[in-house]
């Protein structure tokens, strides 16, 4: 965060990272990342992601942002990126949107990244 920060990042998001970021709550949850508490189980994930969400709203407000919307031309996009390239869907997503706006770097962990023409940007995948 802190070198994104130095950087002036300006982070670009669509609302599915909304939806994606549950399944990685629940993956930590079950890593045991994210603290258990509670002897029910169900009460104690809701408190875990309630935490990582508001961890998360607090992170995009540490930058400037920009949500955008995603069009059926970008899903085209996609499409061909995974039949491209093979991969995931929603990676092929960040790739087309990273495309359509001129973003020549992306700040990710996620290897498929290195089958396309884009820049890793993390400090330890190298291309």
């Amino acid at each position: 965060m802190r070198r994104l920060q130095r950087e002036n990042a300006v982070l670009v998001y669509s609302s599915l990272l909304f939806i994606e970021a549950p399944q990685c709550w629940r993956r930590f949850f079950r890593q045991g990342v994210l603290r258990r508490s509670d002897p029910n189980l169900a009460d104690d994930r809701l408190k875990a992601f309630d935490t990582a969400n508001r961890l998360l709203e607090d992170f995009l407000k540490a930058f400037e942002c920009q949500e955008v919307a995603i069009t059926k031309s970008l899903m085209s996009a996609a499409s061909r990126l995974v039949a491209l390239h093979d991969i995931r869907a929603h990676d092929a997503l960040v790739a087309a949107l990273a495309e359509d706006l001129r973003v020549s770097h992306i700040a990710s962990f996620d290897r498929d990244f290195r089958r396309l023409d884009i820049d890793l940007w993390d400090g330890l995948i190298g291309r």
